[in-house]
């Protein structure tokens, strides 16, 4: 994965701070169950754990793969996904504590079944159980035109999904059920709007 390192950035950031621009970051909206409903700021720790438990077990030459995103929702749950030229690997992990990680769910496939014009969920998993959190964890197919999806769910909140490479995830802790998929386009303006039957997470 490459880094870019722009020194002008941080020394531009140094004058503001000297300069007394105090700026507060937007507060993430949770809802009831913790869950953020925009992701939040990458952990580096899933990252690494990641390559070391997720990477690993997948049928693939990790040394191709780089990361797309990470989903983080809560501070000790998040979802990253990797790729190469024509597969992706996700995994969602869940943080014990003293840089130790539970795997929870693994998701394999191609790149090239996302070469589609439907917006919808195509996969949907259950994770967790008793002893840690529990939830739904979604992915579907971005078609050509989409900038950005959000997930409506039954309680009428709305999960903003994470997306590179033709492919969206969006997870949740607890049981609410999406009801819709809708794509933005890149002015965020409505272009699709598709329900989901609730047939689906029976």
């Amino acid at each position: 994965m490459r880094r870019t390192i722009v020194m002008g950035g941080v020394l531009a950031a140094a004058l503001l701070a000297a300069c007394g621009d105090s700026t507060p970051a937007p507060t993430p909206v949770i809802d009831a169950s913790g869950t953020a409903l925009e992701p939040l700021a990458p952990d580096p720790a899933f990252e690494r754990a990641a390559a070391d438990l997720c990477v690993s077990r997948a049928d693939v030459d990790s040394e191709a793969l780089t990361l797309d995103f990470q989903d983080r929702r809560t501070p000790d749950v998040a979802y990253l996904e990797f790729s190469d030229s024509d597969k992706r690997v996700g995994c969602l992990l869940v943080s014990e504590g003293a840089d130790s990680f539970r795997v929870e769910v693994i998701d394999t496939g191609s790149l090239f079944n996302a070469i589609s014009s439907d917006l919808g969920i195509s996969s949907f998993s259950r994770f967790g159980g008793p002893s840690g959190p529990s939830g739904m964890l979604v992915s579907g197919r971005v078609p050509d035109g989409v900038a950005t999806v959000w997930i409506e769910r039954a309680d009428g909140s709305r999960v903003r999904a994470s997306a590179a490479n033709g492919w969206f995830t969006a997870w949740w802790l607890g049981d609410v059920i999406p009801e819709l998929v809708v794509g933005l386009d890149d002015g965020g303006r409505e272009f699709r709007r598709e329900p989901i039957d609730r047939e689906f997470f029976q």
